[in-house]
């Protein structure tokens, strides 16, 4: 495993998808702070210097689901707090990992393909020991510094999560999807979907074997959603 940092970028992913085809798998790109952070649907990521960013280049060979991948980043980041801190992190499908309804890490897997060459990158952004977030983010966000009441270690972090993201994936995606059921909120939940801007309401009732959320309808029909932007408590 090779890591390669860099005191700012404009996103870790945008660097990782630009060397993806000249390097080795499992080269990591880590940032103190990214100008241009971004998550799901280029929604802008808030990375101030204190955090930690950082994507990871996995050949497809690794696990072809990307939305296992994406649990199997979940379950390494929700496990390393859990058990490091001692805090309850859970994870909010697919790639929210929360602390008391708050997030504090957000993961997003996206597909390179060049020519013949094809690879997976993962981003991983946890606010780490970052101390104050602005108006927008200030009731859903927070940080292990503000929760813990003290700054903690980016790089025993970082060395913890890349650790159980490579044991994660020696495991086969029956074992990812049950271990992913250890730390989801999200089941039994009534929830609101939005999928390419249409509102869905129902209750969230299973994951498929490819991590795909299944919904059960008012009239008891189900649906499957392999993507979009979930709400609930609301």
């Amino acid at each position: 495993m090779k890591i390669l940092f860099f005191k700012e970028l404009l996103s870790t992913s945008k660097k990782a998808k630009e060397i993806a085809n000249e390097v080795e798998p499992w080269t990591v790109v880590v940032a103190e702070s990214q100008n241009a952070g971004y998550g799901k649907k280029k929604r802008g990521w808030f990375s101030p210097s204190g955090g930690l960013y950082f994507s990871i280049i996995i050949k497809p060979e690794e696990l072809e689901e990307l939305q296992l991948l994406t649990f199997a980043a979940g379950i390494a980041v929700a496990k390393v707090i859990n058990e490091k801190f001692k805090i309850k992190a859970c994870l909010k499908w697919p790639n929210d990992v929360l602390i008391e309804e708050r997030k504090v890490c957000g993961i997003l897997t996206e597909s390179v393909i060049r020519g013949k060459m094809a690879s997976v990158v993962v981003g991983i952004g946890i606010d780490t020991n970052i101390e104050k977030f602005p108006p927008e983010l200030a009731n859903t966000a927070t940080s292990l510094k503000v929760e813990l009441k003290e700054e903690v270690n980016n790089k025993e972090i970082l060395d913890a999560v890349l650790k159980e993201l490579r044991d994660m994936l020696k495991k086969n995606a029956t074992a990812i999807a049950q271990e992913y059921r250890l730390y989801e909120n999200t089941l039994g939940k009534k929830i609101k979907v939005v999928v390419q801007g249409k509102e869905i309401y129902g209750k969230a009732f299973d994951f498929d074997q490819k991590g795909d959320l299944i919904v059960k309808l008012k009239d008891k029909q189900t649906i499957k959603i392999l993507e979009g932007e979930v709400t609930y408590n609301f």
